[in-house]
């Protein structure tokens, strides 16, 4: 039994090892794999509820939820939906997310007078997306929606397409919600039945039994008369309460009514512009955080999902007075406090084997075994995420050399894994037992590269490697990100030069002399002797890659 993890954080072959060792001690699967929450496959068996979880949960009113980055923001949003329709077809609350802020995040500017009219559509698009597919859930009591709710979304659903060019029933997602409503037509017989709702064909009554009652209202839906709200929607806050309240009573057409949407918004860190930027963070959340009318919209419910590092900011564009505000923040102490990060790790031990084991007391030897769950605990520091970054960490160490599959987690592999722990995330903490060094504890007895991006900068361990050229720094950065990765010479003098599109670098004017002499000069400044080069390794005729990234 496998799970399909979308990201490894190490080489596929170190992944492969390290199943094979956990699978001699009853585990399915690396329990340290990932740790970002949007691809956990078993959050719901070791998500730990936090104290506020229920109050967050039960409240209809609009809330701020502050964490630090790492510290289950994502994990608990993703749990709210999990209570809360279409997850759970008799909630009586809709759970609506909205993560995407791509349209106003990824340039490198914001619109010059962000307001709520830009995220309109957005706001309509993605709360018409989960009323259809709780719809298509309920399909068995769906036969009960009245028709005239169906050509009041046809209206809103004709706004989004003509005016501002987001089409809702594309292929996919009508796939999707045939899926959820019940069908079980093969991928061929699926595709045909799309393609002849998209193309405006008419689908007789026998068709529309066998592909279900959800089935017969998504054409009821794609040939109905649009139908206007009854009320003026003049303003963007007033198209928002007439669709708000469209939603809620299409969705309370039967014996299990449905009071409030929970708009759940997460994520507006996780860009450039926004990421190291409070300000920024705060100008994007203004047209939502600085509207009242919008934060105490009756059946609408705000709840924000944001990073600790930029509460002081958001909290100058907002009336937090008139929010509920909660801190999400995490005990080390299992003494202190009954949920905390010693049980989020047992429980994810315990998720992941299938013994029943959920300490990794069993696989360490006797000289570590009474202390490791104690110091990833504190060398994590309040954070899940690092947490689990330490144990795969830890794991990778002990894996790299393909070990006999009944060994144990020495102490070495684990001052391994701190180092490059630290020597990653940048930070040079102390333990009980004194000062991490980086330089006296990495595998090879070298100090770890780091290449941040953002701020140009190059770091060996914790040294910062002057960088004056912008296409050494840009060589570095280059094969920093290929992950160990050969890349060709054509590949780096593409990345580096940039030649005119469409053109080979040797066609650019690049020749292999010039990037020899570029990999000379970074070796220079990089490598402890250039001669023997630890860092930038080249393959004759085959290009180079980047050896001890941390």
């Amino acid at each position: 039994m496998t799970f399909p993890f979308s990201r490894q954080p190490t080489t596929s072959n170190l992944q492969t090892a390290i199943r094979a060792w956990l699978a001699n001690w009853d585990f399915v699967d690396n329990p340290f794999a990932i740790w970002e929450a949007d691809d956990e496959p078993l959050l719901e068996r070791y998500f730990v509820k936090r104290p506020f979880f229920d109050q967050l949960l039960a409240s209809h009113k609009s809330t701020l939820v502050f964490a630090p980055r790492g510290g289950g923001k994502s994990a608990t949003r993703l749990m709210v939906e999990t209570e809360c329709r279409p997850r759970l077809p008799t909630a009586s609350v809709l759970a609506v997310p909205y993560i995407d802020f791509s349209p106003f995040a990824e340039s490198s500017n914001l619109p010059p007078s962000l307001s709520l009219e830009n995220y309109l559509p957005h706001l309509i698009f993605i709360i018409a997306s989960y009323l259809l597919e709780s719809l298509a859930v309920k399909s068995a009591r769906v036969m009960l929606l009245e028709r005239h709710y169906l050509a009041h979304l046809r209206y809103w659903l004709d706004w989004l397409e003509h005016e501002h060019h987001l089409k809702l029933l594309t292929g996919e997602r009508l796939r999707l919600l045939l899926r959820l409503g019940g069908a079980k037509k093969d991928d061929v017989k699926l595709n045909q039945f799309v393609e002849e709702f998209q193309s405006g064909k008419l689908i007789r009554d026998s068709q529309k039994v066998q592909w279900g009652a959800f089935a017969h209202h998504l054409i009821t839906l794609r040939d109905a008369i649009p139908i206007s709200p009854d009320t003026p929607i003049d303003t963007s806050i007033r198209k928002i309460e007439a669709f708000v309240r469209l939603t809620l009573d299409a969705l309370s057409f039967d014996s299990a009514p449905c009071y409030a949407i929970y708009l759940l918004i997460d994520g507006v860190d996780e860009y450039p512009l926004t990421q190291n930027d409070p300000q920024m963070s705060a100008a994007v959340l203004h047209p939502l955080l600085g509207n009242l009318r919008l934060l105490e919209m009756p059946g609408l419910v705000c709840k924000f999902f944001l990073p600790l590092e930029h509460r002081a900011a958001i909290e100058k564009v907002t009336r937090s007075d008139r929010l509920e505000v909660i801190s999400l923040e995490w005990s080390q102490s299992a003494e202190k406090q009954p949920n905390d990060l010693r049980d989020l790790l047992r429980l994810r031990i315990a998720a992941f084997n299938t013994r029943k084991m959920n300490t990794l007391s069993e696989l360490c030897d006797p000289s570590l075994r009474y202390r490791l769950e104690d110091e990833m605990i504190e060398t994590a520091r309040n954070s899940p995420r690092d947490l689990l970054r330490l144990g795969n960490l830890l794991f990778s160490e002990h894996c790299r050399e393909t070990p006999r599959r009944d060994s144990l987690l020495l102490p070495v592999e684990w001052d391994r894994a701190i180092a490059r722990f630290y020597a990653s995330s940048g930070r040079q903490d102390s333990l009980s037992e004194g000062v991490v060094t980086i330089s006296s504890i990495s595998p090879s007895g070298t100090l770890l590269v780091r290449v941040d991006s953002q701020k140009k900068k190059v770091f060996r361990g914790a040294e910062e490697i002057s960088m004056p050229s912008d296409r050494e720094f840009r060589l570095i950065e280059f094969l920093y990100h290929s992950h160990g990765r050969l890349c060709s010479k054509n590949e780096v003098g593409l990345a580096v030069y940039e030649p005119k599109q469409g053109r080979s670098a040797k066609e650019g004017g690049v020749s292999d002399a010039t990037i020899d002499q570029l990999i000379r000069r970074l070796r220079r400044r990089l490598e402890p002797n250039p001669s023997k080069p630890i860092y930038i390794i080249t393959v004759k005729g085959r290009g180079c890659r980047l050896d001890n990234a941390g």
